[in-house]
């Protein structure tokens, strides 16, 4: 190396490592960065059944703020939010921690678990679709051999977005309990050594020493859960059905995502791709603002150690 100057060597190996990232760069580009971009624009235009609209401005974004189907999806969403991800936290930190200590089958109980994440949305939510079956369905079986009246799990207004939430949690534990197992099992061992000889039993060392330490763990899974549930659609599109009996389903409605009413304005009826461009824009900056909000608020709960 010459004064300040790169060897010819260090240049081919500058060069060479650019090379091997240039086509994740140009996958981010065209499938990430343009299609952002591009998706702003239509958002922009009246664009239908990918014919070139015309630019209308701020004309759709005017027109969601009065869409009461928009504002009822919104709240949907909102909802399995709020029920979804303390369900999955709580449930996913008490399965790891358990996976973490010495219990008879611990092998068992993993494969069982884990086994969710390595199924495919679609086969999850057509195996509970059976299961909740009004009439042939396995848990309505055992209502009737209790004596206890049926209930219509996917098809009653009542019970349908509680039934979807409960899929979904037992859906997305799996990978949660993956990363809070890592979590876990990174902590020393050390900080519960010097507890037990200050006298201080499982339930102490869980609290004061097991969450504080976890808890940037925590916050990485709260993130991923947030988004994911605002971004939910396989399952609560397989589990309703749009159609019950050649009739609009009646649980529609009372269960459907801000994801699954885009998808139903943009390829499905009027193909309204401009109209559902906007509503996917509008969600991004739901997001956003949750997740500026969330990564405001952790630096008073999460303590890295």
């Amino acid at each position: 190396m010459k004064g300040y100057g790169l060897s010819q060597r260090r240049r081919k190996e500058i060069v060479s490592g650019y090379l091997f990232i240039l086509p994740l760069f140009l996958g981010l580009g065209v499938f990430h960065f343009y299609a952002f971009f591009n998706n702003i624009w239509i958002s922009l235009t009246d664009r239908r059944a990918l014919r070139e609209g015309r630019f209308i401005g701020l004309d759709n974004y005017v027109k969601i703020l009065h869409d009461s189907d928009f504002l009822q999806s919104l709240g949907n969403t909102v909802i399995y939010v709020l029920i979804c991800v303390p369900c999955i936290l709580i449930i996913s930190i008490l399965l790891a921690v358990m996976l973490n200590s010495r219990i008879r089958g611990k092998g068992l109980f993993r494969t069982l678990i884990f086994f969710p994440l390595v199924t495919a949305p679609s086969a999850i939510a057509l195996t509970w679709r059976w299961l909740l079956n009004t009439r042939y369905g396995i848990i309505n079986n055992i209502f009737r051999a209790f004596g206890l009246e049926e209930i219509a799990w996917l098809t009653d207004e009542r019970y349908t977005l509680i039934s979807c939430a409960v899929v979904i949690i037992w859906a997305a534990i799996g990978y949660q309990v993956i990363v809070i197992l890592a979590g876990l099992q990174n902590i020393s061992t050390t900080y519960y050594e010097a507890a037990k000889v200050d006298g201080a039993g499982s339930i102490r060392q869980f609290f004061y020493i097991t969450l504080p330490l976890l808890t940037p763990t925590v916050y990485f899974v709260l993130t991923l859960a947030v988004i994911s549930m605002f971004k939910e659609f396989e399952i609560v599109y397989m589990l309703i059905p749009s159609t019950q009996y050649n009739t609009a389903s009646p649980a529609i409605d009372a269960s459907r995502t801000v994801v699954r009413y885009f998808y139903d304005l943009t390829f499905r009826g009027e193909f309204n791709e401009g109209y559902g461009s906007a509503i996917s824009v509008c969600l991004f900056i739901v997001i956003l603002i949750v997740t500026l909000i969330q990564n405001r608020l952790q630096k008073k709960w999460v303590f890295y150690a």
